[in-house]
């Protein structure tokens, strides 16, 4: 195969496509940075400018699937809020929604831009990224306990109402009348969407008659492909409806499994392939053109940080708070991945941005996302408190046998700590002064956070063998004198823990049950 055909043909481009998905994350891993902006460095570097891979209507299509994708999980991550505040929420995100959008607006009037084009970057800019800053404000505990229950809600509220917004933007080239009856089908399939789809979802998941393989999985799949199908049909654009099923979905999902299952399919392929086709997508070359195109980066970047400060710390003056929280408020809005790059292509497709405007955007998205984490990390450091409990027993995996292990602990007065990756139930056992850590256990800075080397146990209910056998390694290596007792559910998993004495005991509970069983069924016959 010559070069000019290899760079052409679709399957080795796509192979280079998940070969970068995979590689990225792995090397960023450590570093505690999102993988999102080295995405689209990477599709840039792929693109026409530097390798000149050629992109076919098929990976195109793959890039739109993935964007759905991403749209609909920070839907269904709305579950993740915790306790609502209605009123602090709501007056947050009117005073950040606000101020966002007039200095947006009056940025791109300006710089000479349209009055159509200025409303999309103000809608931009109240924008921000649930894919991001969710994750971000878990992984810093300080942020999440002390505004969690605010920043989860109002980042959806925002990013639903720039989606929204968007909608309405890219029809009012249309007769006014063709306007109000868009809006009026927007209103009616949201009510509808609201009313109809929870009876349909419940219905499926709680029928008694056996479901196919995989069918809790594909119904989710279909249906959202079925609600963006419907929002096309009336001119309502896949982001927009992809969001309000995710939230509808989302309150509905049966088990993690499922939720894991669509995550895996989002952001192990269809979400990565977004992101790096948008990067080859792009003409960047258009920056370097003339030095005046630097000017509306910059201005967009100094534009989003002193707007969503400005809205931060003007909450923080109306509640009384220390401006410190303002301004850590401010911060965690900086995030411009999702929503933004969605609403930017849209703006490109429909002619209300050029590719200057559109380049400059995803810069400042690029910039925003990759420096926040470490600004909010290294401004909330002396604010984030140890666990500094010895003694201690760590419960790593919080599920059906170890919660009740946890509460007979608890009755004992005996110290515990527990680890787990999702957040409902650390939320439960918080409230009754239970101590606990956010994440994976194979994890060492989660290890280290749960102050494993001052433990006395460790009970590791991890379902996934690889991070169970990385956690009672790297556990055995920071406290050697730990009693570690594993919960296993296969013979492999048995012999890598037995072999390398990474375990005190074991528990199988399948071994367990066959033994009972098989007991009771000799004794039966005999």
């Amino acid at each position: 195969m010559e070069i000019s055909d290899a760079i052409t043909n679709p399957i080795i481009t796509f192979s280079i496509i998940l070969i970068i998905a995979l590689i990225i994350p792995e090397f960023l891993k450590k570093y505690k940075i999102t993988a999102v902006p080295f995405y689209i460095v990477a599709g840039i570097f792929l693109g026409p400018y530097v390798f000149g891979l050629h992109l076919g209507e098929g990976l195109i299509f793959l890039g739109e699937i993935g964007l759905f994708f991403l749209v609909f999980i920070a839907g269904l991550e709305i579950f993740e809020m915790g306790k609502i505040k209605i009123k602090h929420i709501i007056l947050f995100t009117s005073i950040s929604a606000f101020i966002c959008f007039i200095t947006g607006f009056s940025l791109g009037i300006g710089l000479g831009l349209s009055i159509l084009t200025s409303c999309l970057l103000g809608t931009i800019l109240i924008s921000s990224s649930i894919g991001e800053i969710i994750p971000m404000v878990n992984s810093t505990p300080y942020v999440k306990k002390r505004f969690g229950s605010i920043i989860f809600p109002s980042i959806v509220i925002l990013d639903a109402a720039s989606l929204i917004m968007l909608g309405v933007l890219i029809k009012t080239d249309q007769p006014l009348y063709l306007l109000l009856i868009f809006i009026f089908e927007l209103t009616l399939l949201i009510v509808l969407s609201f009313l109809i789809l929870p009876k349909i979802l419940k219905f499926y998941f709680n029928r008694k008659s056996r479901k196919p393989k995989e069918g809790d999985l594909k119904f989710i799949i279909a249906i959202l492909m079925f609600i963006v199908a419907l929002g096309y049909i009336i001119g309502v654009h896949g982001i927009v409806t992809a969001f309000i099923a995710g939230i509808i979905v989302g309150k509905f999902i049966p088990n993690q499994e499922v939720f894991d299952k669509i995550h895996g399919i989002g952001y192990g392929m269809l979400i990565p392939v977004f992101f790096i086709v948008l990067g080859m997508e792009l003409e960047i070359d258009i920056i370097f053109q003339s030095l005046n195109n630097f000017i509306l980066p910059i201005s967009l970047i100094l534009a989003l940080i002193i707007s969503k400060l400005a809205g931060g710390l003007i909450y923080a003056l109306i509640k009384k708070i220390p401006l410190k929280d303002g301004v850590i408020l401010g911060m965690v809005l900086w995030p411009q991945l999702s929503a933004t790059i969605a609403a930017s292509a849209i703006g490109y497709e429909t002619g209300l941005f050029n590719q200057e405007i559109l380049v400059s955007v995803v810069i400042m998205a690029l910039f925003s996302a990759t420096v926040t984490p470490f600004v909010l990390r290294r401004f909330t450091m002396r604010d984030i408190k140890k666990i500094v409990v010895k003694n201690h027993i760590i419960i790593a995996g919080y599920g059906r046998t170890t919660s009740k292990v946890a509460y007979l602990l608890e009755r004992m007065n005996v110290p515990i700590v527990v680890i787990d990756k999702r957040h409902p139930p650390l939320r439960a056992i918080e409230d009754r002064g239970v101590n606990t850590v956010f994440g994976n256990a194979a994890s060492s800075l989660v290890l280290k956070k749960a102050n494993v080397k001052k433990a006395k146990m460790a009970l590791l209910s991890i379902p996934d063998e690889h991070d169970l056998f990385i956690a009672a390694r790297r556990i055995r290596k920071y406290n050697s004198k730990c009693h570690i007792i594993a919960i296993i559910h296969t013979e492999k998993a048995h012999r890598s823990l037995i072999k390398d004495e990474l375990v005190d005991d074991f528990i199988w509970p399948e071994k367990r049950s066959a033994t009972e069983i098989a007991h009771k069924v000799i004794h039966r016959i005999t």
